[in-house]
Formats: C-alpha cells, sequence, structure tokens
C-alpha cells in the first residue's frame, strides 16, 4: 500500500456553503476524506490516497475535484499524482575487480535509502552487512572462506544482487556479474635440506620463501602440504621453516598450496626436498663407539722416511662425541704424556690432537727418522661421559723409490684442450702432482688419476710451460718436469672493403712467426702473411695450418673487396628556363649501394664564384644512371635565376657512399652537335630543314628553328627544335602521326567481378624488382597487403580492388563473357604533372598488357610465373612503374580464356606506405581508375593485329592513342 497525503484550498466566492466531492477512474485507489463540505467562501481540507501497489502505479495518477456552492455555482480540477518510484534507481560499481568490494550507486527517488544485498555461494562468503535485509549500509566486501573446498564452477562468473528502498517505499534492483580470479601463482622451487637426528626419528629441514607472481598478496597465510608428516612454521614476511622425515631416496616432492589476501588458494606448486649433509644416527650410550677408517679400532699409515709429518682425521660415525675429553694413552717406558693431547715417542717423535678442525685430527711429527711402526693410542668420551675403547694409530715409516717422470712437450690448437697422461720412469707409483709453476696462458687441471689437461683458452706465440712435481703414496716428492705446450693458430681473418690500393696489408692476426709456410695459400701478391693490390674486385685467402702431432688440421679465410666507384659521364638535360635535369652515369655501384644515394649536391661554377644546391634528391635510378631534376632559383632571392654558370659539378656525399669520400663529376657547357640528318648539305633551303650542325656561339640564350618535315621516315618533335641556354637539344618524346579507323559497331563496357577476385589479397611489386612478365625479380621482395580493402576477406562480388575497379565487355548477351582469346582493353591519355615513379595497380582473368607510349612494360602471356595461372585474379598487382612529364598513352588489354572475363587498372600517386595504410578510397590519391572506362577501344587478336570492334592503325608500329583527337601515334624518342 503507497500513502500519499494532499492538501487543497478551496475558494468559492460569494458562497455561504461549499460541497466537493474527490474522484478517480483508477480503482487501484482509495480515498479517505473523499467528500465534505463547510461554510464561507475558503477552507482548507486534507485528503489521503492510498494506492493498493506499485503495479497499480506504473504511471501517473489523475484525480478530480468537484467545487460547488449553494447558489448553484460549480467548478472543479484535477492533482496528477506522480509516482516518485519510477525514478529510482540503482546500479552496481566494482571499483577494482581483484577485490569482492561493491558500492551501490542510487539516483532518484527520496532519501534515505536503505539496502538490501543478495550474491550466490553466501556459505562461502564472510561479509561486513551489519544486519540481513534491508539496511543503511550501501557497501558491501566478501571475503571468501574457501574452508573446505572449492566450489565447483567458482571460476565462471557469479551473480551479486541489491535492492535500495527510499523513503516512499519505493525499491530498484540491480545485477551485476564478477569472478573470482584473482588466484596467486607461485613457481615451483628445489631446496637442499640439512638432516637433523633426533631420538624419534631423523628429520630434514629447510627454510621456504614464497614469492606471489599471481593476484593478491600473501600474508603467511598456513601452507595446505600434501605430504605426510610434513610441519611448517611462519617465519614471516611469507618464509616457513618445514621439516619432513628423513627420506630414503635422494630427493622427494611436496606439493603445496597457499591462500593469499583475498582467502583465494594458489595453484599446486611442487618444492623438490634434496638431500645435503650426512645425516648420523647418534648413539645408544652404551652402544660403544664407531670410527671411520678404522678396523678392529687400529689403522695404520705410512709414510716415506723423508717427510716430516703426517696427519690423520677422527672421524666418528656420530656427532656426539666430547672432544674435549680426548686423551692420549702412553706405552709405559716408550712414550711421554705431555698432556693429554701431546704425546712424545722417545727418540722417534710427537703426536698432537686437534679439535678445532672438522673432523679433528692427529699430526705426528718426525724427529728422528727409523723405519719402525710406531703406536699411537688414545680415547675419548661421548656425551654421555662414556669412555670409549682404546684406538691405536700406527705409523708406519717406510723408505721409498722418488717417482720420476720425464719432461713432455706438446702441439695443440688454440681453443681445443689437450689431456696428457703422465707415467712414472721408475715403476713407482705417482699418487699426485704438485704444481710448481703454471703457464701465462690458458688454465691446467690435474685429475685424481694423473691426467693433466691444458686448455689454451687464448693466444700466445710464446711456448707455454707448466712445472710440476710428482709424488708417491708415501708422500715423497720426486723431481720437478715440465710439459711444454706449443699453441697453433690458423690465425684470425680481418675482412677489408677499401676504395684505394693496398700496400702489404696483413691478412690474418695470431700467426705464430713463421708458421704460414706450413700452411696452404690462396690468393696473390701475398708475401710473409701481407698481400698488395692495385686492381679492383673481390680478392678470398686461405690459410692453412697443421699440427705435426696428430696431422690435423685448421683453416680460415678472409675475403677482401677492391671496390671502384667512380660517376663516368654527365648530362644536363634542360627542362625549362629555370629547371635542369642532370643525367649522372655511375660504375661500380652494386644495385644495394645505388638505392643509398639518395640525394645529390650540385655546384655551379662561374669563372670567379661558385653556388651550392644541397640535398636535391634523386628523383629516379634507371641501371646504373641516377636522374636528379634541380632549380636554379636562387634559394635566397626568388628573382635570381642562376642560368650564367660555365660548368656544373655533381657530388655523391661522403656518407651516401661506401666508399666515405665524395664521388664528383663536372659537365662543362661548350657547343655541341645538336641535329644532324642523314643529308650532307647544310642550311635552309625552300624553307625545309636539312640539317643543322651547330651554333655558331655559346653567348644565346636561346635558339629556335622551325622545321618542316618532307621525309615521313624523320619523327615529328611538335615541329620545332628548342636549344636552350647551354647549347643543348631539348629531349621530347617524338612521334609520327597518322588518322585511326574507327570501330565498327564496338563493345561497350560492364562491370567485370567474381568471388575470386582479388581474394588473396594485393602484392606490390618494389622498383627495379619485376621483369616484363610481370615476375619478381632475384633478390627482391613482394609486399603482401591483406586488409579489408585490398582483399576480398567475404569471398563475394563487391569486395577487393578486383571488383572495385574490375570491367569486362558487354557483348549485348546476358550471362555472356565473350570475346574468347582476344586482346580487349582501352587506350587512355594520361597527363602527368611530375614524372616520377607511380604505383600501377592491375588484374585480368586471365592475362593483362599495359603499354605505356607503345612500349610494353608488362605483359603475362610471356611463359611467365602468372602466365596459364589464377594468380592474375586471384591477387591485385600494383607495379612501381615511372611515368614521364606530360601526356602518355596507356593502353591497357585483357585476355579472357575460358568462362569468366575481367581486367581493370588504377594508377595511385602513393608511397608504399601510404597504400599499405589506405582504408577506402578516400586515403589514397588515386589518378586514373577503370572504372571510368565508358568504351571498349580496342580489340587485338592474339598477335597484337587490330580488330575492327576497336580503332585500328593501318602501321602495326603504331598504337591508338586519345592524346591526339583519337590518332594512331608510332613513338620514338627525339634528341
Amino acid at each position: 500500500m503507497i500513502k500519499i497525503e494532499r492538501t487543497y484550498t478551496i475558494t468559492l466566492l460569494d458562497s455561504n456553503v461549499i460541497n466537493y466531492s474527490i474522484s478517480s477512474n483508477n480503482p487501484c485507489i482509495t480515498i479517505n476524506n473523499a467528500s465534505g463540505s463547510f461554510n464561507g467562501t475558503t477552507e482548507k481540507i486534507y485528503v489521503t490516497y492510498y494506492v493498493k501497489d506499485l503495479d497499480c502505479f506504473k504511471n501517473n495518477l489523475i484525480t478530480t475535484i468537484i467545487v460547488t456552492n449553494d447558489k448553484g455555482c460549480t467548478n472543479s480540477f484535477t492533482d496528477t499524482l506522480v509516482n516518485e518510484c519510477n525514478s529510482l534507481e540503482v546500479s552496481i560499481e566494482q571499483p577494482d575487480s581483484d577485490n569482492l568490494l561493491f558500492n551501490a550507486i542510487v539516483t532518484g527517488g527520496k532519501p534515505p535509502y536503505l539496502f538490501n544485498w543478495v550474491y550466490g555461494l553466501q556459505a562461502q562468503f564472510s561479509n561486513n552487512e551489519p544486519t540481513t535485509g534491508f539496511h543503511s549500509q550501501k557497501q558491501l566486501t566478501l571475503l571468501w572462506k574457501h574452508d573446505d573446498i572449492v566450489q565447483p564452477g567458482y571460476r565462471i562468473p557469479q551473480g551479486i544482487s541489491v535492492e535500495v528502498k527510499d523513503a516512499n517505499g519505493c525499491i530498484s534492483k540491480a545485477l551485476n556479474y564478477y569472478k573470482l580470479i584473482c588466484e596467486p601463482i607461485i613457481s615451483n622451487q628445489t631446496i637442499a635440506a640439512q638432516c637433523f637426528p633426533l631420538t624419534t626419528g631423523d628429520i630434514r629441514r629447510f627454510v621456504l620463501s614464497l614469492t606471489n607472481l599471481g593476484c593478491g598478496s600473501l600474508v603467511n597465510n598456513p601452507l595446505v602440504i600434501t605430504y605426510a608428516g610434513a610441519t611448517q612454521r611462519s617465519l614471516e614476511n611469507n618464509s616457513y621453516e618445514i621439516t619432513v622425515p628423513e627420506f630414503s631416496t635422494t630427493s622427494v616432492v611436496l606439493p603445496i598450496t597457499v591462500k593469499n589476501d583475498k582467502n583465494i588458494p594458489s595453484n599446486t606448486f611442487n618444492v623438490t626436498v634434496i638431500k645435503t649433509g650426512i645425516c648420523k644416527i647418534k648413539p645408544d650410550c652404551a652402544a660403544g663407539f664407531t670410527l671411520n677408517n678404522y678396523t678392529n679400532n687400529s689403522r695404520t699409515l705410512q709414510f716415506d722416511n723423508s717427510a716430516f709429518s703426517i696427519i690423520d682425521f677422527v672421524d666418528f660415525a656420530t656427532d656426539y662425541i666430547d672432544y674435549s675429553t680426548f686423551t692420549f694413552v702412553p706405552i709405559a717406558g716408550e712414550q711421554v704424556l705431555t698432556n693429554a693431547t701431546t704425546l712424545t715417542i722417545t727418540g722417534r717423535g710427537i703426536a698432537r690432537f686437534n679439535s678445532a678442525t672438522t673432523p679433528p685430527i692427529i699430526t705426528y711429527e718426525q724427529t728422528t727418522p727409523n723405519q719402525l711402526i710406531t703406536p699411537i693410542k688414545w680415547q675419548v668420551k661421548n656425551e654421555c661421559d662414556t669412555l670409549s675403547q682404546i684406538f691405536t694409530l700406527n705409523i708406519n715409516s717406510v723408505l721409498s723409490v722418488a717417482p720420476a717422470v720425464n719432461n713432455i712437450t706438446k702441439t695443440l690448437f688454440l681453443g681445443e684442450p689437450l689431456s696428457t697422461t703422465v707415467t712414472d720412469t721408475s715403476n713407482v707409483t705417482v699418487t699426485k702432482f704438485v704444481t710448481t709453476t703454471s703457464p701465462s696462458v690458458g688454465n691446467v687441471s690435474i685429475s685424481s688419476t694423473g691426467v693433466i689437461t691444458y686448455n689454451p683458452i687464448s693466444y700466445s706465440a710464446t711456448n707455454q710451460v707448466v712445472t710440476l712435481k710428482p709424488v708417491n703414496q708415501y708422500g715423497k716428492v720426486g723431481n720437478s718436469f715440465t710439459i711444454t705446450y706449443t699453441i697453433l693458430s690458423p690465425g684470425i681473418a680481418v675482412p677489408l672493403t677499401t676504395c684505394s690500393p693496398l700496400v702489404s696489408y696483413s691478412l690474418f692476426n695470431l700467426l705464430r712467426n713463421g708458421t704460414y709456410s706450413q700452411g696452404v695459400w690462396t690468393g696473390s701478391n701475398i708475401t710473409s702473411n701481407a698481400v698488395s693490390l692495385n686492381t679492383p674486385g673481390s680478392y678470398t685467402y686461405n690459410y692453412t695450418v697443421t699440427n705435426p702431432t696428430n696431422n690435423t688440421t685448421k683453416a680460415t679465410s678472409v675475403v677482401i673487396n677492391y671496390i671502384s666507384l667512380s660517376i663516368t659521364n654527365l648530362d644536363i638535360i634542360y627542362v625549362d628556363s629555370s629547371t635542369r635535369k642532370a643525367k649522372i652515369t655511375t660504375a661500380g655501384f652494386t644495385t644495394e649501394q645505388l638505392n643509398t644515394i639518395t640525394r645529390i649536391n650540385i655546384r655551379l661554377i662561374t669563372n670567379n664564384t661558385s653556388y651550392l644546391i644541397s640535398n636535391v634528391a634523386v628523383e629516379s635510378i634507371v641501371g646504373s644512371i641516377i636522374y636528379v631534376e634541380f632549380s636554379l632559383i636562387d634559394e635566397n632571392d626568388n628573382s635570381i635565376i642562376r642560368n650564367n654558370y660555365n660548368s656544373i659539378e655533381v657530388i655523391i656525399p661522403d656518407n651516401l657512399n661506401e666508399c666515405n669520400s665524395e664521388i664528383t663529376r663536372i659537365y662543362n657547357k661548350v657547343p655541341q652537335e645538336l641535329i644532324s640528318t642523314n643529308n650532307t648539305g647544310t642550311g635552309v633551303v625552300a624553307n625545309t630543314l636539312l640539317s643543322l650542325t651547330a651554333v655558331p656561339s655559346i653567348n644565346l640564350s636561346s635558339l629556335t628553328a622551325s622545321a618542316v618535315i618532307a621525309n615521313t621516315k624523320i619523327f615529328n618533335c611538335n615541329g620545332t627544335f628548342t636549344y636552350n641556354y647551354n647549347n643543348v637539344l631539348n629531349e621530347y618524346i617524338g612521334y609520327k602521326i597518322t588518322n585511326a579507323i574507327a570501330p565498327t559497331n564496338p563493345y561497350g563496357v560492364e562491370s567485370g567481378s567474381a568471388v575470386e577476385y582479388s581474394i588473396y589479397g594485393t602484392r606490390v611489386y618494389p622498383n627495379n624488382g619485376w621483369d616484363n612478365k610481370g615476375d619478381l625479380k632475384s633478390g627482391y621482395t613482394l609486399t603482401l597487403l591483406e586488409t579489408s580493402y585490398w582483399k576480398n576477406i567475404a569471398a563475394n562480388t563487391t569486395d577487393g580492388p578486383g571488383n572495385r575497379h574490375g570491367i569486362w565487355v558487354n557483348d549485348g548477351i546476358s550471362g555472356s563473357d565473350l570475346p574468347y582469346n582476344k586482346w580487349v582493353g582501352f587506350s587512355k591519355c594520361i597527363d602527368i604533372a611530375v614524372g616520377k615513379i607511380y604505383y600501377v595497380g592491375l588484374f585480368a582473368d586471365n592475362q593483362f598488357k599495359l603499354r605505356l607510349n607503345g612500349i610494353t612494360v608488362l605483359d603475362t602471356d610471356q611463359n611467365g610465373s602468372l602466365d596459364g595461372t589464377q594468380a592474375t585474379f586471384f591477387y591485385w598487382h600494383v607495379y612501381a612503374i615511372h611515368i614521364p612529364k606530360g601526356k602518355n598513352t596507356l593502353e591497357l588489354t585483357g585476355l579472357n580464356q575460358d568462362i569468366k572475363g575481367g581486367f581493370g587498372c588504377v594508377i595511385y600517386n602513393n608511397t608504399l606506405a601510404e597504400l599499405t595504410a589506405a582504408t577506402s578510397n578516400n586515403n589514397l590519391d588515386i589518378i586514373f581508375n577503370s572504372k571510368t572506362i565508358t568504351s571498349i577501344d580496342i580489340v587485338q587478336d592474339t598477335s597484337g593485329i587490330y580488330e575492327s570492334k576497336g580503332y585500328t592503325c593501318s602501321n602495326i608500329n603504331s598504337v591508338y592513342s586519345p592524346c591526339d583527337n583519337g590518332t594512331c601515334i608510332e613513338y620514338t624518342v627525339c634528341t
């Protein structure tokens, strides 16, 4: 029930008695004080509305109040009851997905608010709610108990909801989902554990330190160790002292988990415990003593009569010995006990005990050489104060033969260890070697079996010597002997790239003096490991050295590249009054080296001064020729054109060539032969140019000669030959023009599309990296573009460049892609503002042919890798092609060999990076698109002969061109 209180003030003038009644058309409303009357003209009435429930109050409710007086006057008004619950909204915020902390965010309604939180797996969580049901706390924090087992599905999203109730009793509800994803991650460890003997059973003990690589924090929570008998003790800072019962194997594995501060268990990590140290058994105090290396409580040591002292370890099979109770037991009449740990043997020597070492030792020092057995007796107590039996150490002094070893010489290669087994020459047993001097280079190691290994870790031209002394089983030391090592090296190659002649250049390092005569050289002009070179080229030199000890060999080689980089010719070409083009012919450069030359410096030289133009960008590189176009306009004053030069010097900068020095060439402006014909006469006859051989003066700024060409075998270069200030003839694309024959019954154009077009993406071929068959040249790399703009990913008839730009013949027959085995296409006049490299995109089903100004640039019908394959239309092929400045005739034809036909072409004025980044046509500067073609201009047979369905030319060497009002042009170059 929802209660709404209202106060109305009713005024009706000129009244003695006023009556009112209140009603609503909604049956859910009950009205208290719904009618009544009062005397006078004005009165306040108090009304209470009761709405049955919120289902009745989904929309605003309207009540009508009707007022009448005693004179028959009537008035009425309405009251709209607004459901404020409709504006009450709540949402749940989880600020950190790694923490189960939730906030209720409330908007609308009437405060104060009460909250009731509901969440799944309630039994598995503790919470900070003050009470169940509705309460005033809008924040909830959960902590996962995880007391027993992980609930199935705890990693999947769990639900949490909150109900909010406002002061009007309105309720709103929100639901969120969360995951228990804050899992700690602990790495496996391997730890060595010491043994600790106990009367209840020996144990292994170690310290385990944990680092959490996952979520949450470790807070010294107890470990869960799945291993029988394992115990733990927290050392704080997430370190634990772990004990396990002694085990018989070399190692055991402890599977362990630990909870983080969110009470979420970690992964199961394994701690591999390995043994370290001996776990000696604490004896029964009445069980007696067991001494290692003693048999029947006695032990005999033998040493050479010449030795001064000998030692023996007191090594009991238990740690529970009280060595402070040690005492020698003297033999009456032969030995004197100075104190418990010092025993004098009359006429022979002194025995001493030292408990400070581990294990303790007995030292016998011989004062008088003899060859008699000297017994030394002693006892000790254990911690139970039990005295041991008497142990006897027999000292046997003998007269032995000193070992002898001859000097040894060895030869070995640098970096290859050599092991030598050393034997005595007098049949004496050698038990060890003592090193007295070591080699200055390398390491020496000696095994227990007398094998001496030398490792020459670095080179020395000086023989390396190790000096040793042999020692026999009685400790007698023999005379010194030496092992002399000769280190061989095939040398370290010193490769070289040089731009100048070599004189006595050393080929290899680390060669011993004279050792190269033992090897084999391959090369020329070698004298004592040095070479002299005067002729550019690539030279390989090899050196081999033989180890005379075992006839093994080592070899090394070195390559010397003597390169000569130069500019062999320089031509300056007139472009316009303020622009020149340099044609730089180079020699000695590889393709890779030429590609690193991206800029040229140019110096204009007059009689007294020079003007440097720095960092002129390279326009193009064709073969070994570099083209750069440069401006004569002064950089500081645009009104000055520096065309009064006598010579021009081009400079390849030192940092752009492998020789690291400037490479230059000078062009001198002198009169040149400009043009000639096969005629022998000169001059002007009847206004017909026969021959012009030279310009008489270099002071002319220009010379123009009008030419009337009478002989049709001479090509018309726009009717005018112009000579620039440098007296060099401008280069033109020249042509002979004839009329073209218009087609009869020409083909129309329709869209050429298929699901297969561009289905594999787009191939981009680099500049100079392809041949006229459309194949990639060896040594170059394709760029494959596979984004949705460059690839028909959906395999439909609209996506990909092939479908966007493809066209085909409309022969008027529905469903037909005729003709078959005919070259059909178009000729287009392309006016290029800047001559440079452009990217030209092509495809055809099945073959494509591209001609530029009468020259066939690409033709896939030539038994190349694209010929006869579907790659011509499975890919969109983009080639880097140089298109010259001015009007160019572009001719593209496609050949359909069966079923489906289509071809297309686009010219992009963009860089490769811009092509790669493009996502639509709007991202690119497209200067031609075959989709704009409206007619089929060209129809040829497979021999290239024009057919009447398209424009035809009478000369087979001509091409149809729309550049000159639709004519046939035979192109050549006029110079």
